[in-house]
């Protein structure tokens, strides 16, 4: 099986010498031969490819500062991705990538399309079974998505159902019983309402209802998660007073952190709340009166003024994780 856009086969120098790559299943550059068939090189990894460099003779090939260094100049290692010895750091293309933290030094450009709420993490934590050409996709996911759906393709899709859930077939999303969408964790179902909660506020011509909501919830037995429908804020209450307004007289939209109409079977575990106009200080606010609820929070907002890119900006929390975003 190919392995991917990495597989280097070999290499000329300027004085005609060749080289020739080997790699294990994985991807990853283990050997390094000559034109005779004898090792030059020898490469292992730690599970986040950090590399040992070693001779023929095995010996460890250091620079002086003790970082790995090839007495050949060969780039390509870990996964095949050329490594930049004086950083030690891994070019992945649209990212960069440090073995010795196991993170991406970037966001991940398709924000939670990518399928993880981590937009640094490498893999989902597991680069033992996903690699990662682009900086973009996990290949084991790639190939969920690809083949979903595809019934003359289930050996493989089953395959990674095994082992991405250990044996419980779940998808992406499903569709229960009722057609209703349901999503496998809380950031998929919220990003599900983005743009429809976004267009709300953004629409709205109630200079007092600047504001919509939409709640989403888990269902405890199946642990999949479920949405309730769009709707307008509730209008500004210039009597609303908590310990983050800055006085009685302070115009507050009041979108209620309540389940709305969320389906009885979920549990109530946050909420998707869009803005008309920015304000870093209203957003934040309502990012800790989330928190102190213990309600997840996925804040929508307009795009910044003059921005090339005319998505939706977003700030999204979840209880027992960072604050994260896209701006």
């Amino acid at each position: 099986m190919p392995i991917g856009p990495d597989e280097i086969l070999g290499r000329y120098d300027v004085a005609g010498r060749v080289s020739i790559y080997k790699q294990d299943q994985h991807g990853n550059v283990t050997f390094v031969l000559n034109q005779f068939g004898n090792v030059v090189e020898k490469y292992t990894y730690d599970a986040f490819g950090k590399p040992t460099i070693f001779d023929a003779y095995g010996n460890v090939l250091n620079d002086a500062n003790g970082n790995p260094q090839s007495a050949i100049g060969n780039r390509f290692l870990f996964t095949g991705r050329e490594y930049i010895q004086e950083l030690s750091i891994y070019d992945y293309r649209h990212r960069m990538y440090m073995p010795g933290i196991g993170r991406f030094l970037q966001s991940d450009p398709t924000g939670f399309d990518a399928g993880d709420m981590n937009l640094f993490r490498y893999c989902d934590d597991d680069p033992v079974d996903g690699t990662d050409p682009t900086g973009l996709l996990n290949m084991w996911g790639n190939l969920e998505t690809f083949y979903s759906g595809n019934p003359s393709m289930n050996v493989v899709q089953d395959a990674w159902n095994e082992r991405r859930f250990g044996g419980l077939a779940m998808a992406y999303r499903s569709t229960d019983s009722g057609n209703a969408t349901q999503y496998k964790d809380a950031s998929h179902a919220a990003m599900s309402v983005k743009d429809a909660v976004g267009d709300k506020a953004a629409k709205s011509n109630d200079p007092d209802s600047p504001e919509a909501w939409a709640p989403y919830g888990q269902d405890p037995n199946t642990k999949m998660w479920g949405t309730g429908s769009v709707r307008e804020g509730n209008g500004v209450d210039k009597k609303f007073k908590d310990r983050y307004t800055e006085g009685v007289t302070e115009k507050v939209q009041k979108s209620t952190i309540s389940r709305g109409d969320l389906p009885e079977k979920y549990d109530f575990k946050g909420f998707v709340l869009g803005h008309k106009f920015f304000n870093a200080k209203f957003v934040d606010r309502d990012i800790r009166r989330a928190q102190d609820a213990g309600k997840g929070i996925l804040l929508v907002l307009p795009p910044r003024p003059g921005a090339r890119d005319k998505g939706y900006l977003w700030k999204y929390w979840e209880p027992g994780h960072s604050v994260i975003s896209n701006y």
